[in-house]
């Protein structure tokens, strides 16, 4: 709790809003409870089709804090970029519409910017399924590491399965809005993978980070299934996408730092076979000669077959490139067939040879 006379500097919450009507209640109402009185909300409509811009508004007729902003359909990071743009803080923060604050959450991230010694903190968080029961949790070692540090250290630091994993989400973070303004950071207009893309760009110009331990954030995790259906037919525009902005970010941090380009083209094999994936989408609805041709597309932009295959690549993964490389599409299509198969109906796909 902050007594009068501390350090009290506004602070922007920017919540884009897509077709939560029924989540978004409690979200904003986490945030207005926040013992940090001195916040403002921008809650930003990406041109909800249900009762979202409905229930923003009533918040805002009622607190003088919230501020609603309507805009076309877009995404995520165009609408946090709205946000951005319309901001009055000195720091800022990205929660997502269907998830909560602690009440400490944002007293607990301004605190560890320690009156502007720290330009970046990230805090713990949990992790619930939609019955609430709790999927993971991540608690971090209180301390402060360098921006150079950071930058030089990916697996420690910023890999998204270490100790110290960072990049993904922006929701468990804040962010000094002066960087930001003053390096034309913003997010990228991809339809996934922005956020990663976002923190990578932000992190080339930080020079000190906070890590907290207390969890002040909660996640609520989407159903795979259900996750499945959000990936858009030119998802692999986004992976690609990602793939540029890690060229001019991380790697080059890492210049000679082999562990680091294997982790980061594991990670581009695995999306772009994701991508190919999506043609089995019933979104889609493509014939069976569309899906051929789809896989070729997806090869030949992502340039796939060019990237040194990683040693810490799986089976899965390793057994594809190889059927690509040799233009074996049919046999491709029918084994991601049936992990789709596998997976969707909640099991565990396994694949010794093929």
């Amino acid at each position: 709790m902050y007594k009068e006379g501390e350090f009290m500097e506004l602070i922007s919450v920017i919540v884009p809003v897509y077709n939560v009507e029924k989540y978004l209640d409690e979200c904003v109402n986490s945030i207005l409870d926040q013992t940090y009185s001195n916040i403002e909300i921008l809650l930003i409509d990406d041109g909800s089709t249900d009762n979202s811009l409905q229930v923003c508004k009533k918040f805002e007729e009622v607190d003088k804090r919230v501020r609603v902003f309507h805009t076309e359909n877009h995404g995520g990071g165009p609408a946090r970029n709205y946000g951005i743009k319309n901001a009055k803080g000195r720091y800022i923060c990205f929660p997502d519409a269907d998830d909560l604050y602690e009440e400490n959450a944002v007293s607990a991230m301004v605190q560890a910017m320690s009156n502007g010694i720290n330009d970046f903190v990230v805090a713990g968080f949990t992790s619930l399924d939609g019955n609430g029961k709790k999927v993971t949790e991540r608690s971090y070692k209180d301390r402060e590491v360098s921006g150079i540090q950071m930058r030089s250290n990916y697996n420690k630091y910023i890999g998204e399965n270490e100790e110290f994993g960072i990049n993904g989400a922006p929701w468990n973070k804040l962010y000094d809005l002066k960087i930001i303004r003053e390096n034309q950071i913003e997010f990228p207009e991809l339809r996934r993978h922005q956020d990663t893309a976002f923190i990578f760009m932000y992190l080339c110009h930080v020079n000190n980070v906070h890590f907290i331990e207390e969890n002040v954030y909660i996640h609520y995790v989407n159903d795979l299934r259900k996750e499945w259906d959000k990936y858009p037919i030119n998802y692999i525009e986004s992976v690609v996408g990602l793939r540029k902005i890690q060229e001019k970010t991380v790697f080059t941090w890492n210049t000679d730092n082999k562990i680091v380009f294997d982790k980061l083209n594991q990670g581009y094999i695995s999306n772009t076979i994701k991508a190919i994936e999506l043609s089995l989408s019933h979104r889609f609805k493509m014939k069976h000669y569309e899906r051929v041709e789809y896989i070729k597309n997806v090869v030949e932009y992502s340039q796939i077959l060019s990237i040194e295959v990683p040693r810490c690549l799986g089976k899965y993964q390793n057994i594809l490139l190889n059927k690509l490389r040799k233009k074996k599409y049919i046999q491709v299509l029918f084994i991601i067939h049936l992990k789709v198969f596998v997976e969707k109906r909640g099991g565990l796909f396994l694949i010794k040879k093929f």
